[in-house]
């Protein structure tokens, strides 16, 4: 399979090293993983030195529309058969880019913050095709929401 990973966060902390011992793992398994990331991430660059194919975008809110058929483009040019989201902000142009592909969306839940109750929020949060809780504790969260 080809996986495509999204991450926002520039920093390191237990999400981004989660998505990248999932694509090295999935990689030493045969699946071709990319990951796209912030521009001048830890993520990017560890990912790299572990043998990841990155590209790297200004993920940020601001940027959702520049993003979205950039994504698109990474998707179809690497026939991508699995997008997989991780934060709240990848998940927007990574949900809408997935969806206009025809791709699978995979949404990863790995906080215990509330979820919104907004349309917009609602709206995100329906757009995955499913959704992989890192603990009980977040799936009981997602599972309150009706997720």
């Amino acid at each position: 399979m080809n996986i495509l990973h999204t991450e926002t966060l520039t920093l390191w902390g237990g999400q981004q090293n989660r998505v990248l011992k999932e694509a090295t793992g999935l990689s030493k398994k045969g699946h071709k993983v990319i990951i796209v990331c912030h521009r001048g991430s830890i993520l990017a660059e560890k990912a790299r030195k572990a043998g990841i194919k990155v590209y790297e975008l200004n993920m940020v809110k601001q940027a959702h529309l520049i993003n979205v058929p950039k994504l698109i483009n990474i998707i179809k040019k690497e026939k991508i058969d699995i997008v997989s989201t991780h934060s709240s902000v990848d998940s927007w142009a990574g949900g809408i880019s997935a969806r206009f592909s025809g791709r699978r969306l995979v949404r990863f839940r790995h906080n215990l913050y509330a979820i919104g109750r907004d349309p917009l929020t609602k709206f995100i949060y329906v757009l995955p095709h499913g959704y992989i809780a890192i603990s009980s504790a977040v799936r009981d969260i997602l599972t309150a929401h009706g997720i």
